[in-house]
């Protein structure tokens, strides 16, 4: 993926709007997942 996210993937539109540092959680086919934005460029 060279680091790349796509906004249009459930995890890419769940950190739209929120910055660096923030935590968001997405619900997945696996259960409900926790990811904190370390790096945005």
């Amino acid at each position: 993926l060279s680091g790349k996210m796509s906004s249009g993937s459930p995890v890419g539109g769940a950190i739209i709007g929120h910055t660096v540092g923030d935590t968001v959680t997405v619900d997945t086919p696996a259960g409900r997942k926790k990811f904190e934005i370390v790096k945005a460029n």
